[in-house]
């Protein structure tokens, strides 16, 4: 018998994938997450990106994604190289990751 002021057990946000035809389908939340995207921009990519996977209508008010197109769609998106700043001296190159080495203050300004 469960106690009646116990709060109730919360349900997982993203459960087990389920499967249709063998594929795994997974939730437009979960796609978003798995996209690094909000929900919101999920909707927009659907209407402008012809690329972007079509989704399955689950029920009347529900619609998932199958997970390996998900999956193929993020391997296709094109990958960026960081940017390497250049200074005019002579081997002073930095990837813009690394963090910038302060310079030693001049003894006319004090620092205050």
């Amino acid at each position: 018998m469960s106690n009646p002021k116990s709060s109730p057990k919360r349900r997982k946000r993203f459960s087990v994938p389920a499967l249709i035809g063998g594929r795994p389908v997974i939730s437009r939340q979960a796609t978003a997450s798995k996209c690094g995207k909000h929900v919101a921009t999920t909707y927009r990519m659907q209407a402008t990106d012809p690329d972007f996977p079509k989704p399955i209508q689950l029920s009347p008010n529900r619609v998932g994604f199958y997970e390996d197109e998900v999956d193929s769609w993020l391997a296709k998106r094109p990958r960026i190289q960081p940017p390497v700043y250049v200074d005019s001296r002579p081997g002073r190159q930095r990837i813009a990751s690394q963090p910038r080495q302060r310079e030693h203050q001049s003894a006319a300004r004090p620092r205050t």
